[in-house]
């Protein structure tokens, strides 16, 4: 399995340039130790502030609710970070928004909140891919 995840973080990433391609490592991807069992998903999702939320997200909805890659990538979405208001997509049920509300959240209605994510997932009974695009882009999943 490739994993590619380009974002610098701070400045220049980690400072090294791979020989002979001019790409800069990056040093977001320092946590990542392969060596740890077998890799179950790989998760790319566009920058911004929302990429923690978003990605936090697409995990929780791939373990513990066991959704396949493209059924996480429809449920709607939600981010704060460090200050109110929580943003919610409208098309979220009205209970989350009560939810929110009954534990002490201000909430602000957002058409999108965040960019889109692309999961790719081991299958592990038969140790094929399975892949998810999000509607709402132009991009689209192509088997190897």
């Amino acid at each position: 399995m490739v994993s590619l995840a380009q974002t610098h973080g701070n400045s220049f990433g980690s400072f090294v340039t791979a020989p002979r391609t001019g790409i800069i490592l990056n040093h977001g991807m320092w946590r990542f130790d392969p060596s740890e069992g077998q890799p179950y998903a790989n998760l790319g999702k566009l920058g911004r502030r929302p990429i923690l939320t978003g990605l936090a997200e697409l995990v929780v909805h791939l373990l513990d609710f066991g959704l396949t890659p493209m059924a996480a990538l429809v449920v709607a979405r939600f981010h704060c970070q460090t200050k109110e208001p929580v943003w919610l997509e409208r098309r979220a049920y009205g209970s989350l928004y009560q939810d929110f509300i009954d534990r002490g959240h201000q909430v602000e209605w957002h058409d999108q909140v965040g960019s889109d994510r692309q999961p790719i997932v081991v299958d592990q009974a038969t140790q094929t891919l399975r892949a998810g695009v999000a509607a709402r882009s132009d991009a689209s999943v192509q088997g190897i």
